[in-house]
């Protein structure tokens, strides 16, 4: 796991060893080997023995930041397992039962219109999905925001609920307990369906607003094991992995987690993968500073 022990995807990687444990009786190791925005744990991953006794869990983060040429190691040099899960983006505003100035996410548009450059929409850190969809969002919406960064979502929502800034671009795992408060309120999704677990919560592709127009940009998780793995291997892996993820406990993580979680494997993940690349790559050129 290339982030610090304790964080979300840590604590995600940890869910799966009972589980693998009580159905397929096979122990899991997780390390926690953090460092450069995942690039020090996924190198020494796909670095590693090429036995399947040693996957790498890739995150978008690690995509974004291939796309930009900034890692050693590209995806494509990968043997991609399987998807573990994918958190649907979020716009997340002050409640307006908590004092917040809008009850939609027509209100934070319409907003953004009348004082271009002023409405201020953040996330965790910056060149990455997150930032991306914000972005896609403005040329199709025809608006400006004022992009300002932050050292995680805690910070974001601080910001939100405090009243300094307007909006904030994160998953619905960032913002679960604040949601369930009435703190702060989930006003769209860039997905293409309606979140499972927020069925009354429009996406932007049904307001009309292209989002996927350069790609996948989505915020996926996903194993990988060192190029050279047989395909004996990738197989059986993908088969135990299958079973898991698809097992009633697991599901139910992901439901308690707000994540996704739909197994890919085979040529259908790597395609979709190739596509969060490709569309970060293109948000890279005409989003990112």
């Amino acid at each position: 796991v290339p982030f610090s022990a304790g964080g979300a995807t840590d604590l995600m990687a940890r869910s799966l060893q009972p589980i693998f444990k009580e159905l397929l009786d096979v122990n899991i190791v997780v390390e926690d080997v953090a460092g450069g925005g995942s690039v020090t744990g996924i190198t020494q991953a796909m670095t590693s023995k090429n036995d399947g006794y040693t996957l790498g869990l890739v995150t978008s983060s690690y995509i974004a930041l291939a796309a930009q040429g900034q890692v050693p190691i590209m995806p494509e040099m990968f043997t991609n397992i399987t998807s573990l899960s994918e958190d649907p983006l979020c716009v997340v505003v002050k409640s307006a039962k908590n004092g917040g100035k809008y009850s939609s996410i027509q209100d934070l548009l319409d907003d953004a219109i009348a004082r271009p450059g002023e409405v201020i929409i953040s996330q965790a850190g910056n060149n990455n999905a997150n930032q991306a969809c914000i972005g896609v969002l403005c040329e199709e919406a025809g608006i400006q925001f004022n992009n300002i960064p932050y050292d995680g979502a805690s910070r974001v929502l601080t910001e939100i609920i405090g009243g300094h800034i307007e909006a904030g671009c994160m998953k619905p795992a960032d913002c679960l307990s604040q949601v369930q408060s009435g703190e702060v309120e989930i006003v769209a999704f860039f997905t293409r369906d309606r979140a499972e677990l927020y069925p009354d919560v429009p996406t932007f592709a049904e307001l009309g607003y292209d989002i996927f127009k350069y790609g996948d940009i989505a915020m996926i998780s996903y194993l990988a094991a060192p190029n050279g793995v047989s395909e004996d291997v990738r197989a059986k892996l993908a088969e135990m992995f299958q079973t898991v993820l698809s097992s009633e406990q697991w599901q139910a993580v992901a439901k308690e987690r707000s994540f996704v979680s739909a197994p890919i494997n085979g040529e259908e993940l790597d395609t979709y993968i190739q596509s969060i690349y490709d569309g970060l790559s293109v948000a890279a050129q005409k989003i990112f500073q």
